[in-house]
């Protein structure tokens, strides 16, 4: 198939191109498509949480795949940055959400507890934060 590489490299160009540039090193030239990626993972994660509320669901899917979630937001490689960048700005889109002023109380506080016990379990596995021996 390497007669097919003319014709397929710059349409695959176009799909790298997109996405976020690393603010880290503001490298413009890391591959974009991990901003994507992680954004696509999100979502899963997402639509496996909603079929937890489905009679077809499946709690040990869930389970893992935010294992799996949580294994690359602690690893140092570029998936894992941009993995961090879509979980911080997550994070600041449902904290505008959940800390409005037409928010109830009690779901605000249920949300602190959740992202608290989160912060917990990511310091205890040995993600970002959590003390180096």
């Amino acid at each position: 198939m390497p007669f097919l590489v003319p014709f397929l490299d710059p349409i695959l160009q176009n799909f790298i191109r997109h996405g976020k540039p690393d603010p880290d090193s503001g490298d413009k030239k890391v591959i974009k498509i991990l901003y994507w990626n992680a954004w696509a993972s999100m979502m899963i994660a997402m639509v496996l949480f909603v079929e937890l509320f489905t009679p077809s669901r499946s709690f040990l899917l869930f389970i893992v795949y935010v294992q799996f979630l949580f294994i690359r937001n602690s690893s140092t490689d570029g998936a894992a940055r941009h993995q961090r960048m879509v979980t911080a700005e997550m994070k600041v889109k449902t904290d505008g959400i959940f800390h409005s002023s037409s928010c109830p109380g009690i779901i605000t506080k249920g949300y602190d507890l959740l992202i608290k016990g989160i912060d917990a379990f990511n310091k205890r596995a040995g993600g970002p934060g959590a003390q180096k021996f």
